[in-house]
């Protein structure tokens, strides 16, 4: 069964939304998020936890996670902006990612910004997220029939 992980900056804005938000919609899946930039291991942003708060989720318990140093040999990743993916294929051709968005547009980062922007970095998460959800769906009913006697 594949690792899905959300890859942005700092892994405390965008990718927490995204993977949290995947988790509510695909149960049993293995989703996590981190960042091209993360320095040790932080919350989430206010913003991002202000936010997410306000469609019943709750992002407290997120730490970020630095990219690098993760194996993503069964991973597909999914970058929230284009200059994450260029970082990707760039220092780990090996890998398989993507854009999350499947229009091929990037998510700007809000960090910094008032709740508005966060607002519409979520929405675009969730939109993103709500148009992958098939795939992973379809991912996981083959995982289960293939381990199904």
């Amino acid at each position: 069964m594949p690792r899905y992980l959300f890859v942005c900056s700092a892994n405390i804005c965008r990718s927490p939304m995204a993977e949290y938000f995947a988790r509510s919609l695909v149960a049993g899946a293995d989703f996590s998020s981190a960042g091209t930039m993360t320095a040790g291991s932080r919350p989430p942003s206010m913003g991002a936890v202000a936010v997410m708060a306000e469609v019943g989720i709750d992002l407290t318990g997120h730490r970020s996670r630095d990219l690098w140093s993760l194996d993503l040999a069964d991973a597909v990743v999914y970058a929230l902006h284009g200059e994450h993916l260029a970082q990707l294929r760039s220092l780990r051709p090996d890998a398989t990612a993507m854009l999350l968005d499947p229009e091929g547009r990037s998510i700007a980062d809000p960090y910094g910004a008032d709740l508005d922007a966060y607002r519409r970095a979520r929405d675009q998460i969730h939109a993103a997220v709500q148009a992958r959800r098939v795939e992973w769906e379809g991912t996981q009913a083959s995982s289960r029939s293939a381990t199904s006697p």
